[in-house]
C-alpha cells in the first residue's frame, strides 16, 4: 500500500501570501504545490527519486 505524508503552511514572499503543500508518497515521489492565496494561482512540480531500491 503507498504511504502519503503531507504538510502545509503559510508563506510571505516578497509581501505576498502563499499556501505551500509538500507531499511525499512511498518514500519515491514528492510533489511541491504553491497556491498565491489572494489570486488562486497555483504551479505544481512532481519529483521521482533517482535510485530505486
Amino acid at each position: 500500500m503507498d504511504e502519503q505524508s503531507s504538510v502545509s503552511a503559510a508563506y510571505v514572499f516578497r509581501g505576498i501570501e502563499y499556501i505551500v503543500t509538500m507531499c511525499v508518497k512511498a518514500e519515491n515521489s514528492l510533489t511541491v504545490e504553491v497556491e498565491d492565496k489572494l489570486t488562486a494561482d497555483q504551479w505544481r512540480a512532481d519529483f521521482d527519486s533517482a535510485c530505486k531500491t
